[in-house]
């Protein structure tokens, strides 16, 4: 005999979202975002996967950019929104100094 599984109460569904509304994810690229965004996306993808390579945590990552650990959470929880371009490139060039970046 099968087991009948309920679903959630609305009041304890309401009580979920609000426990998830301050958590912190990955943020994802809008289909309509500008070229702004898609470069700056790509430019934290960049610094995510140097850090990856090197085999660094993010508080590793941290000291060698010079910034905390919760702006290195938000580069690579690509949370493009919080940094300019300028800013972005600064970081990757701390990284890499011989970047090269192409507009296409």
């Amino acid at each position: 005999m099968m087991k009948e599984k309920n679903f959630p109460t609305e009041m304890k569904l309401n009580e979920m979202l609000k426990k998830l509304e301050n958590a912190s994810g990955s943020a994802m690229l809008s289909p309509d975002a500008s070229a702004a965004e898609r470069f700056r996306f790509e430019v934290c993808e960049k610094i995510l996967i140097w850090m990856k390579a090197q085999g660094w945590s993010q508080r590793q990552l941290a000291k060698k950019l010079k910034i905390d650990e919760a702006r290195v959470s938000e580069i690579v929880h690509y949370r493009i929104d919080r940094f300019s371009t300028d800013k972005l490139l600064e970081y990757y060039e701390r990284l890499n100094p011989k970047a090269d970046f192409k507009v296409a």
